[in-house]
């Protein structure tokens, strides 16, 4: 799943850390699953390293990830992460 940790727009900090959502949907297989904002940062927090610096979306699993000439951070984390914090799945 891909998390936005800061917008390619230099003075916005993106969904995670600067959404006015109380809830984040992952569309997944079978389902939708809703989590609240507020716990998904903790989650990310938790896993990602913040000073292992990527270059390639490949390589982005716990890491941040950056496009060439851009200024939007990204991660990625597992679907399976999220069963560790509170969350509801809408069935497709």
């Amino acid at each position: 799943l891909w998390i936005e940790l800061h917008s390619v727009r230099k003075n916005n900090q993106g969904w995670l850390y600067d959404g006015k959502a109380d809830l984040i949907a992952f569309e997944l297989k079978e389902s939708f699953r809703l989590v609240e904002r507020l716990e998904l940062i903790k989650l990310v927090e938790k896993l990602l390293d913040f000073e292992a610096k990527v270059t390639s979306s490949k390589e982005a699993l716990y890491k941040v990830y950056s496009r060439k000439d851009r200024s939007d951070l990204l991660t990625m984390i597992r679907s399976e992460d999220l069963v560790g914090i509170k969350y509801v799945d809408w069935e497709k």
